[in-house]
């Protein structure tokens, strides 16, 4: 497996991945594009990398700075998206680690990611990865007849050259 930019070449497969992904269960929010060339002007703002082996793309990273200006651009937020078929086979730690050395060589000093309670698998996996909850909101979300907390950046703060959990926010408990 590689983990690469993303290139021309990949938008179809990640336009077909992004609608298998997401659904009412694990986004407020499904985005779909209706063609490739929709797909490029999204990558406007935000940078993709893809994991790919024997030319097919198993998953992405997208980052992107949450908010930009001066002042902001410390900051980078990721998302993610890794097929079914290429599931619990370290796809997603893959390219965690690799986001994580592309943040550091671009002196980012810290990462952080949103992920709703209803996806207990990007849970155990953010967390698994070093990450800790910020924060929750309770109830931010009716999805699929039920209510969905958002659990509110993940994070990691690059400080004294390493990554650790951001400012000692480990006493922040998400159950599930």
């Amino acid at each position: 497996m590689d983990i690469r930019w993303v290139e021309e070449r990949d938008y179809e497969q990640i336009m077909t991945l992004e609608n298998e992904v997401w659904n009412d269960t694990n986004t407020p929010m499904i985005t779909t594009y209706q063609s490739t060339e929709e797909f490029a002007q999204s990558l406007e703002y935000r940078k993709v990398a893809v994991a790919v082996e024997d030319g097919t793309v198993l998953g992405f990273i997208d980052a992107f700075q949450m908010y930009r200006g001066i002042n902001t651009n410390f900051s980078l937020t990721v998302g993610m998206a890794v097929s079914p078929s290429a599931r619990r086979k370290g796809v997603a730690s893959q390219l965690l680690k690799w986001v994580i050395q592309y943040a550091e060589g671009e002196n980012y000093n810290k990462i952080s990611l949103r992920v709703l309670a209803t996806n207990p698998a990007a849970v155990a996996l953010y967390k698994k990865s070093g990450f800790v909850v910020e924060g929750v909101l309770k109830h931010e979300f009716f999805l699929n007849n039920q209510w969905a907390d958002d659990i509110v950046d993940f994070c990691q703060e690059y400080g004294h050259n390493k990554w650790k959990p951001c400012s000692d926010l480990n006493r922040i408990d998400v159950s599930i």
